[in-house]
């Protein structure tokens, strides 16, 4: 049985992806209900799950658990696993935490107690993120961009939400740019050497560009670039002689099925793994990572006003 929290890319990204798999047997919480009910895509799956009504219940039930949920609860709602050893694997979202140094701390005490995770690095398993690591894999020297420009959600619709606090795991960097380091790290046997990282924080103290050069251990020099502040959205991954993808976003190489959201199919290869297999050595090079290039950065402001800046704390 799987369990399945989060109301929100829980049921529209992980439910969907669940019953795309033969024999599935997944428990939601009857205050989802609602919201199945109003979406024309995730209606029909209604009499296809078993509701309880309450965490409790879905926890007591269940071998395996999808958490979508915000860092600080995702963190939170961990604590907890221990009092339901019916639950032997966990699919968690990124970022694990709010800073990488609870994530590092979450991530180790999951794998310390033995509990296999899988996290959704869902833009690090696309089609181009394969072609790159194969060209970053090989003992040559490659210069690699990756720039990704967009508008955010809570820019474009000034909206208040944890995604745009750094504290919370919000902002270009925390939020999106991790992304890209899972990307990078994939298939690298080692960290990549961080040689510069710069951070750019808007008046409201959001994290809104994030720039890193990095040098992985075949010798290539990738260069990432994460603006969520962009009036013109484009992905770009360009490599003089093997590499140029042009995009207007990261998952632009895949299609939807039946309305259903375009990261479906690539979270149906995470659920679909078997369930003993870890992303835990993976987190370790994309927290390690994600800790340097905040340790390291250099911080501007996006505005000309005069303001304080806060300290980007691990």
């Amino acid at each position: 049985m799987l369990a399945i929290l989060g109301g929100g890319f829980g049921l529209y990204g992980y439910l969907p992806a669940a019953l795309s798999l033969p024999d599935p047997s997944v428990v939601l919480l009857e205050r989802y209900r609602s919201i199945l009910r109003e979406r024309a895509e995730l209606a029909p799956f209604e009499e296809r799950v078993r509701w309880v009504n309450s965490e409790h219940d879905a926890l007591s039930m269940a071998s395996r658990l999808v958490v979508a949920r915000r860092p600080d609860d995702q963190r939170a709602l961990l604590a907890q696993v221990e009092r339901y050893p019916k639950l032997r694997a966990l699919v968690l979202e990124k970022p694990l935490a709010g800073s990488p140094a609870a994530s590092i701390e979450l991530a180790r005490q999951l794998n310390a107690r033995d509990i296999p995770f899988r996290v959704g690095y869902t833009l690090a398993r696309t089609p181009w993120a394969s072609r790159l690591a194969a060209v970053l894999s090989q003992p040559a020297t490659h210069d690699v961009q990756v720039r990704w420009d967009f508008m955010a959600h809570h820019y474009q619709n000034s909206h208040a939400t944890w995604k745009r606090e750094t504290p919370a795991g919000g902002g270009a960097l925390r939020f999106y740019a991790v992304q890209l380091l899972a990307a990078v790290t994939r298939s690298s046997p080692d960290v990549p050497q961080l040689l510069s990282s710069s951070l750019t924080v808007d008046a409201q103290h959001t994290v809104r560009e994030w720039e890193g050069v990095l040098r992985v251990s075949s010798g290539s020099i990738v260069r990432l670039h994460v603006n969520s502040h962009s009036s013109a959205p484009r992905f770009v991954v360009h490599e003089p002689e093997r590499l140029d993808i042009d995009l207007g976003h990261p998952f632009g190489e895949l299609s939807a099925t039946d309305g259903q959201d375009v990261r479906v199919s690539l979270l149906a290869g995470i659920l679909g793994a078997p369930s003993a297999l870890s992303d835990f050595a993976w987190s370790e090079r994309v927290h390690a990572l994600w800790l340097a290039a905040e340790t390291e950065a250099e911080i501007a402001s996006s505005v000309t006003a005069s303001f304080s800046i806060p300290t980007i704390r691990a």
